[in-house]
């Protein structure tokens, strides 16, 4: 079987704001300014850049941090995130081509299938891959060849994602890719992404175009 998989945030799902106000309440809890909201997307999506010591510093250990972030992004995530506009049909769309399906999020593999059930997609996808002990987060390609050696699909897949931490992840496991635009703060480099799609209706053309 051919493989679509997804990235979830800035993909999938519009959780823009969620995120940005997870990060400012963790901040704010730590009597620091607040960020814009612009300034810390385009940072979670820098490879350089380990978001959690960017936006936190040091006055916890990292793993306190990361967990106190992820807590309030999930909370925040129900009230505030939101499917982008077409991704119902591009993921019906698929599926009615008879492709499989998947998802490939940095977000702990522990409450991401939480946060998937919120938004009514659970159920849409054959395989769900978060972080972990076990998994590296993107732009390591750990994800990525966990869902090809576990569906048996060799080099049939194609991964969509809005950031160069997800084509690099792309690269790296050897997998098509293409660059989902429909994100006002997609951060994706010329160099590294060859395919783009402002909509999803130019997604699907594509994903037929490697996939067929």
């Amino acid at each position: 079987m051919k493989f679509v998989i997804f990235d979830m945030d800035g993909t999938l799902i519009n959780s823009n704001h969620a995120i940005a106000i997870s990060v400012n309440n963790v901040r704010k809890s730590l009597k620091l300014d607040a960020l814009n909201e612009r300034e810390i997307i385009t940072t979670i999506n820098d490879p350089a850049k380990n978001s959690i010591n960017e936006f936190f510093g040091t006055a916890k250990t990292y793993d306190e941090l990361k967990k106190e972030f992820f807590r309030r992004v999930i909370f925040n995530y129900v009230i505030y995130a939101r499917k982008f506009d077409g991704i119902s049909w591009l993921i019906s769309e698929c599926r009615r081509a008879g492709y499989g399906l998947a998802v490939a999020s940095n977000s702990p593999q522990k409450g991401l299938k939480r946060i998937l059930f919120a938004k009514g997609l659970l159920w849409k996808f054959d395989l769900i891959v978060g972080s972990s002990d076990q998994i590296r987060q993107k732009p390591y390609p750990d994800m990525l060849n966990y869902i090809a050696s576990n569906s048996k699909v060799g080099g049939n897949c194609v991964f969509i994602g809005d950031s160069d931490k997800d084509a690099l992840a792309a690269h790296s496991a050897n997998m098509a890719f293409i660059g989902a635009k429909w994100n006002i703060y997609a951060d994706l480099s010329d160099d590294i992404c060859k395919f783009y799609a402002n909509d999803t209706k130019i997604a699907f053309e594509i994903i037929k175009k490697i996939l067929d």
